[in-house]
């Protein structure tokens, strides 16, 4: 796979993430290879208009193999996710990559199962944190006080 230049000749700036040497993708898919060597992806929907090529994918594996440096943990994992191709004379100009990170995460213990102790701990300190930068936004500080407006992130869920 090799990957192109924007139109006018450029490297876009700055470089996505998924726009890496065939290489690094190489490398990418063998480690994931290794630590899920049942790996299999099913194509559940494609569609192309244009130069665009968008595939729904299903993956599914058993995290036997070290998988981003988590030792394995013999659990079933299954991830749903979208690429979207940029085609430009037969090859992949970019390609962006969605899918379901706490899926996945969960799948291979980097998280807690979703409605377990610890899920919801982690989401009552989020929401939590949240509450505070949004008191924060909006100008109140402890007990009704002024404090400084801040950006923050939203409810957690």
């Amino acid at each position: 796979m090799r990957i192109l230049a924007d139109r006018r000749g450029r490297r876009p700036w700055p470089p996505h993430p998924s726009k890496r040497p065939t290489g690094e993708i190489a490398a990418y898919f063998e480690d994931a290879f290794a630590g899920l060597p049942d790996f299999h992806m099913t194509i559940r929907n494609l569609a192309a208009q244009g130069d665009d090529v968008y595939v729904h994918w299903h993956l599914t594996g058993t995290h036997t193999g070290p998988l981003l440096g988590i030792a394995p943990t013999g659990r079933p994992i299954a991830v749903d996710g979208i690429d979207r191709f940029v085609m430009r004379d037969g090859e992949v100009a970019s390609n962006f990559v969605v899918f379901d990170q706490m899926q996945y995460a969960r799948g291979i213990g980097m998280m807690p199962p979703d409605g377990s102790a610890g899920d919801k701990a982690l989401k009552a300190a989020c929401t939590a944190k949240t509450a505070v930068i949004g008191r924060l936004k909006r100008g109140q500080g402890p007990a009704g006080s002024a404090a400084p407006r801040i950006p923050g992130p939203r409810r957690c869920s």
